[in-house]
């Protein structure tokens, strides 16, 4: 059947095609560049009703359906129309043949965690699968569950109800509907490179907020634009003594307030091993008195609060942008502020007072330039050294930390169409390139793009690990930003 459709094939077109799964693919036709205007003697080989006759049955066809033919068109004779079949198969693992011998690799679909899943595992770990960790591991997350609780209190965001109070709260049908449950994220916030960083947040399940409905939900961050006119500022301005530094906000959710809703708010602390073993949350039942994690309105009254803040300290809101804040000494700019959330970026020229805008917040880690400073992920290399001053705005720390698999031969001899695992993986890898061509490597859109198909094939995944194996070569290579007099 496979030699009667290669002849028929061969006799239509004399040309190079290859077959799987019923689809006739055409490539590389003599002559055509398989643009919409086709030649008049190529019009009546694209025709699918001449096609018809050569192709196989229906039942043929799914009698075929696990067949795969892997043509090899590089014949010695150099004849590109020759077709060369290396390996042909039928529901069974192929031979190895000649330099096939090396398949240790494991193909894209077996014995491995699938990036999706490392990602999950990345963004919050199962406290079960904490506790089958070794001791050490356990200590580090029952210490985070503590600290977590302590800000809690320290920010004055939650109060602790009595017994009879709780009682009293959970037994009437009316408030006890104001009451909603609460659990405990874990995280490894150095995604398991190197040591530990164990992480801890208590989320209420906004999900069940009574004022649901009624609540505004915007979260207004700084645009990439503000980005990197700050950027562009600071790096003109550095010869005259501009500075720059970012840095996160601590406990950025417990801060603001409540203040819209009418009635108390409460909710039942989380349970599970590591509470335990840490003796938090000892309390029945908690009032909200200010912001907590997992109010769908927390990031807006964390940014009001955050307007509020620097408002007082003199900073105004573009016009074109809320969440970046001017500062002018007379009509003189001196400083410029963006916050994406809990992340601050702010460039200062020596007439700031920098300390005063220490003061307005409780920080975690701070960073300064020059210095290679990393805000939402982007790393900002700072060349001073340069005939003119430069910043490199780049993803290096990402493209270093992506995993690249190699495509077995064995995997490579199989039915190209990807599997369910091998599909999930090609949807992560490609997202991953987006990501990185969206962001700070606009070369990489081209192969990014032309990667992707509602149809992939291993090849596409592999090309897919290309672009990320092109960037791992590239990793300090971004956006370049030059002094400019402005």
């Amino acid at each position: 059947q496979r030699a009667r459709v290669h002849e028929a094939l061969i006799a239509a077109h004399g040309s190079r095609l290859a077959l799987a799964h019923g689809e006739v693919l055409f490539q590389e036709l003599d002559g055509w560049d398989g643009g919409d205007d086709v030649p008049g003697h190529f019009r009546d080989l694209v025709k699918t009703r001449r096609l018809r006759s050569v192709l196989l049955s229906e039942r043929e066809s799914e009698e075929l359906k696990d067949v795969a033919i892997d043509y090899d068109n590089s014949d010695s004779s150099g004849d590109e129309h020759v077709f060369a079949p290396r390996e042909v198969y039928v529901n069974q693992t192929p031979h190895k043949t000649g330099d096939d011998d090396d398949d240790s690799d494991a193909d894209a679909s077996k014995n491995f965690i699938s990036r999706k899943d490392k990602k999950a595992m990345d963004r919050e770990i199962p406290w079960r699968k904490i506790m089958k960790r070794p001791q050490k591991d356990i200590d580090a997350f029952v210490s985070a569950t503590k600290k977590e609780e302590a800000n809690f209190h320290e920010w004055k965001a939650v109060r602790a109800c009595s017994d009879a109070e709780a009682k009293k709260v959970l037994a009437d049908p009316t408030s006890r509907r104001r009451v909603m449950k609460a659990r405990n994220a874990y995280r490894d916030k150095n995604c398991g490179v190197g040591d530990l960083s164990a992480k801890c947040r208590t989320v209420v399940f906004g999900c069940d907020d009574p004022d649901l409905t009624e609540l505004q939900r915007n979260s207004p961050t700084a645009t990439r634009l503000s980005l990197f006119i700050t950027l562009q500022v600071y790096i003109s301005n550095v010869a005259n003594g501009w500075q720059m530094a970012c840095a996160d906000a601590t406990a950025a959710f417990l801060q603001g307030n409540q203040k819209s809703r009418d009635d108390p708010l409460f909710f039942t602390p989380p349970r599970d091993g590591i509470v335990d073993l840490a003796n938090a949350w000892a309390a029945m039942l908690y009032e909200i008195l200010s912001n907590v994690y997992g109010l769908v309105n927390a990031p807006l009254a964390w940014a009001d609060e955050v307007r509020r803040r620097m408002y007082t300290l003199g900073f105004i809101s573009h016009s074109l942008d809320t969440m970046c804040f001017l500062l002018f000494k007379g009509e003189k700019l001196i400083a410029i502020c963006i916050v994406h959330v809990d992340d601050f970026l702010i460039t200062w020229a020596k007439e700031f007072d920098f300390e005063a805008f220490k003061k307005a917040y409780v920080w975690g880690k701070m960073t300064f330039a020059p210095a290679t400073l990393t805000y939402l992920a982007k790393q900002l290399i700072i060349c001073l050294s340069a005939a003119v001053p430069k910043l490199i705005v780049c993803q290096s720390e990402y493209i270093r930390a992506c995993e690249i698999r190699k495509i077995s031969r064995a995997r490579k001899a199989q039915a190209p169409a990807l599997d369910s695992k091998e599909k999930t993986e090609y949807l992560s890898v490609t997202g991953s390139g987006q990501w990185l061509s969206g962001q700070t490597r606009p070369e990489l859109a081209a192969y990014v793009s032309l990667s992707q198909r509602q149809a992939p094939t291993v090849t596409d995944l592999e090309n897919g690990y290309k672009v990320l194996a092109y960037a791992q070569e590239t990793p300090d290579d971004g956006i370049v930003i030059q002094a400019l007099p402005l």
